[in-house]
Protein backbone atom coordinates (compact mmCIF):
# COMPACT_ATOMS: atom_id res chain seq x y z
CA UNK A 1 0.00 0.00 0.00
CA UNK A 2 1.59 3.21 -0.71
CA UNK A 3 0.39 6.55 0.93
CA UNK A 4 -0.28 9.66 -1.16
CA UNK A 5 3.50 10.93 -0.27
CA UNK A 6 4.81 8.27 -2.90
CA UNK A 7 2.30 8.34 -5.29
CA UNK A 8 3.94 10.09 -8.76
CA UNK A 9 1.38 10.97 -11.68
CA UNK A 10 2.28 11.58 -14.75
CA UNK A 11 0.35 12.48 -18.09
CA UNK A 12 0.72 11.22 -21.97
CA UNK A 13 -1.01 11.23 -24.56
CA UNK A 14 0.16 7.88 -25.92
CA UNK A 15 -2.12 5.25 -26.03
CA UNK A 16 -0.86 2.72 -23.42
CA UNK A 17 -3.99 -0.09 -23.19
CA UNK A 18 -6.38 -1.02 -25.78
CA UNK A 19 -9.88 -2.02 -23.90
CA UNK A 20 -11.27 -5.64 -25.20
CA UNK A 21 -15.00 -5.70 -24.15
CA UNK A 22 -15.88 -9.23 -22.88
CA UNK A 23 -19.62 -10.66 -21.78
CA UNK A 24 -17.66 -12.37 -18.30
CA UNK A 25 -15.76 -9.01 -17.95
CA UNK A 26 -15.69 -7.28 -14.69
CA UNK A 27 -18.20 -4.64 -15.35
CA UNK A 28 -20.58 -7.76 -16.06
CA UNK A 29 -19.69 -9.69 -13.13
CA UNK A 30 -19.26 -7.36 -10.21
CA UNK A 31 -21.92 -6.00 -8.65
CA UNK A 32 -21.91 -1.92 -9.66
CA UNK A 33 -22.63 -1.75 -5.35
CA UNK A 34 -18.91 -2.41 -5.57
CA UNK A 35 -18.32 1.45 -7.00
CA UNK A 36 -19.61 3.31 -4.04
CA UNK A 37 -16.62 2.97 -1.13
CA UNK A 38 -14.13 3.97 -3.80
CA UNK A 39 -16.03 6.94 -4.47
CA UNK A 40 -16.55 8.08 -1.20
CA UNK A 41 -12.64 7.51 -0.52
CA UNK A 42 -11.83 9.83 -3.53
CA UNK A 43 -14.37 12.31 -2.43
CA UNK A 44 -12.89 12.21 1.61
CA UNK A 45 -9.72 12.64 -0.22
CA UNK A 46 -10.21 15.42 -2.87
CA UNK A 47 -9.44 18.51 -0.08
CA UNK A 48 -6.48 16.93 1.63
CA UNK A 49 -4.53 16.14 -1.97
CA UNK A 50 -1.00 17.64 -1.96
CA UNK A 51 -1.90 19.40 -5.85
CA UNK A 52 -4.73 20.09 -8.12
CA UNK A 53 -3.49 17.78 -10.27
CA UNK A 54 -4.03 14.78 -7.79
CA UNK A 55 -7.58 16.72 -6.48
CA UNK A 56 -8.26 16.99 -10.64
CA UNK A 57 -7.62 12.93 -10.81
CA UNK A 58 -9.55 11.86 -7.87
CA UNK A 59 -12.63 13.70 -8.67
CA UNK A 60 -12.61 12.46 -11.98
CA UNK A 61 -12.29 8.88 -10.86
CA UNK A 62 -15.12 9.75 -8.29
CA UNK A 63 -17.40 11.11 -11.24
CA UNK A 64 -16.67 7.58 -13.41
CA UNK A 65 -17.14 5.71 -10.25
CA UNK A 66 -20.48 7.22 -9.79
CA UNK A 67 -21.36 6.89 -12.96
CA UNK A 68 -20.80 3.36 -13.16
CA UNK A 69 -22.63 2.40 -9.81
CA UNK A 70 -25.90 4.85 -11.29
CA UNK A 71 -26.01 2.80 -14.61
CA UNK A 72 -25.11 -0.60 -12.85
CA UNK A 73 -28.06 -0.35 -10.24
CA UNK A 74 -30.42 0.68 -13.14
CA UNK A 75 -31.84 -3.10 -12.63
CA UNK A 76 -31.30 -3.93 -9.40
CA UNK A 77 -34.78 -4.63 -7.13
CA UNK A 78 -34.28 -2.08 -4.79
CA UNK A 79 -33.16 0.48 -7.46
CA UNK A 80 -35.06 3.47 -6.07
CA UNK A 81 -33.09 3.64 -3.11
CA UNK A 82 -29.54 2.75 -5.19
CA UNK A 83 -30.06 5.74 -7.34
CA UNK A 84 -30.99 7.72 -5.06
CA UNK A 85 -27.60 6.75 -3.04
CA UNK A 86 -26.11 7.65 -6.92
CA UNK A 87 -27.52 11.09 -7.13
CA UNK A 88 -26.11 11.61 -3.77
CA UNK A 89 -22.37 10.84 -5.12
CA UNK A 90 -23.03 12.63 -8.19
CA UNK A 91 -23.52 15.89 -6.58
CA UNK A 92 -20.64 15.57 -4.09
CA UNK A 93 -19.03 15.18 -7.42
CA UNK A 94 -20.16 18.54 -9.56
CA UNK A 95 -19.84 20.75 -5.94
CA UNK A 96 -16.23 19.80 -6.17
CA UNK A 97 -16.08 19.87 -9.64
CA UNK A 98 -17.62 23.78 -9.11
CA UNK A 99 -14.77 24.29 -6.37
CA UNK A 100 -11.91 22.93 -8.68
CA UNK A 101 -10.19 25.10 -11.01
CA UNK A 102 -8.05 22.98 -12.90
CA UNK A 103 -10.16 21.50 -14.71
CA UNK A 104 -10.76 22.51 -18.39
CA UNK A 105 -14.16 24.06 -19.32
CA UNK A 106 -14.91 21.18 -22.08
CA UNK A 107 -13.79 18.34 -19.73
CA UNK A 108 -16.09 20.07 -17.14
CA UNK A 109 -19.39 20.76 -19.72
CA UNK A 110 -18.49 16.79 -20.26
CA UNK A 111 -19.38 16.08 -16.66
CA UNK A 112 -22.20 18.29 -16.37
CA UNK A 113 -23.70 16.65 -19.27
CA UNK A 114 -23.07 13.31 -18.13
CA UNK A 115 -24.39 14.15 -14.46
CA UNK A 116 -27.58 15.19 -16.17
CA UNK A 117 -28.36 13.03 -18.31
CA UNK A 118 -28.14 9.48 -17.51
CA UNK A 119 -28.86 8.13 -21.12
CA UNK A 120 -25.90 9.78 -22.27
CA UNK A 121 -23.69 8.03 -20.16
CA UNK A 122 -25.43 5.27 -20.90
CA UNK A 123 -25.05 5.39 -24.68
CA UNK A 124 -21.24 5.98 -24.49
CA UNK A 125 -21.01 2.60 -22.49
CA UNK A 126 -22.83 1.15 -25.12
CA UNK A 127 -20.72 2.41 -27.64
CA UNK A 128 -17.44 1.30 -26.19
CA UNK A 129 -19.30 -2.12 -25.23
CA UNK A 130 -21.98 -3.73 -26.97
CA UNK A 131 -22.29 -6.41 -24.64
CA UNK A 132 -24.11 -4.27 -22.39
CA UNK A 133 -27.25 -4.40 -24.12
CA UNK A 134 -27.50 -8.39 -23.63
CA UNK A 135 -26.52 -7.37 -19.85
CA UNK A 136 -29.02 -4.94 -19.46
CA UNK A 137 -31.66 -7.57 -21.01
CA UNK A 138 -30.43 -10.06 -18.98
CA UNK A 139 -30.95 -7.77 -16.12
CA UNK A 140 -34.40 -6.59 -16.88
CA UNK A 141 -35.63 -10.33 -16.86
CA UNK A 142 -34.08 -10.97 -13.89
CA UNK A 143 -36.05 -8.34 -12.04
CA UNK A 144 -38.98 -9.06 -13.96
CA UNK A 145 -38.63 -12.25 -12.27
CA UNK A 146 -38.70 -10.55 -8.85
CA UNK A 147 -42.07 -9.66 -9.50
Amino acid sequence: MCSESNLRLFKTDLALYHYFPRPDSAVHTISSRAAEPAVRWFLSHIRDAESENVKTIYLLEAFKGAFSYRYGTMYEFDRENLQLRARGMISECLSNLRAQRGIPFVKRVQYYLLSYFPSLYRAFRIKDDKTLLKWEKEQKQRLKSYI
